[in-house]
């Protein structure tokens, strides 16, 4: 019996953990929720971004764009890096389970809301890469962007990373 209920409590792990990541159909009248923008690498051309908010019931596109502009602050520091996309992650991911993670980190303290996006990127050149914790001329895919608040309050940038 103990070996039923721990094999199915892992089994709804893996479901919760996969949900986050899924991504949800925009109803068929909704507008195209893909966005090109334009974010310029440091020293570089302006690449085109695809930005994907996806569908959200809980976060208004004032708040969606705020954490986006954040996000490429952010980028703006990874030297040689070219951004190609960013994905909101989904409503799942402001789950219970992700505030209490989020409240875990040094920058987290306080968050009663949690928003993610993933991003794609490219790393850059072997000569810019080095002294860096960049692999060369490689692609990042589903590189994870996580922010908070408090209620009522700005978003923050907790972490990134896989």
């Amino acid at each position: 019996m103990k070996k039923l209920l721990a094999c199915i409590a892992l089994i709804l792990s893996v479901c919760m953990l996969a949900s986050c990541g899924a991504k949800e159909a925009a109803p068929a009248d909704a507008a195209d929720p893909a966005e090109k923008v334009s974010v310029p690498a440091e020293g570089a051309e302006p690449s085109e971004v695809t930005v994907d908010y996806g569908v959200t019931n809980i976060y208004s596109q004032e708040d969606m764009d705020a954490v986006i502009e954040q996000i490429k602050g952010k980028f703006s520091e990874m030297t040689g890096c070219e951004l190609h996309s960013l994905t909101y992650y989904g409503d799942d991911c402001n789950s219970k389970e992700n505030v209490e993670w989020l409240n875990e980190l040094e920058y987290g303290k306080g968050v009663t809301q949690a928003m993610a996006f993933k991003s794609n990127f490219h790393s850059p050149s072997k000569e810019e890469a080095e002294g860096t914790a960049w692999e060369p001329d490689m692609e990042y895919t589903d590189w994870q962007w996580w922010f908070g608040r408090a209620e009522d309050g700005e978003w923050t940038y907790i972490t990134s990373g896989y």
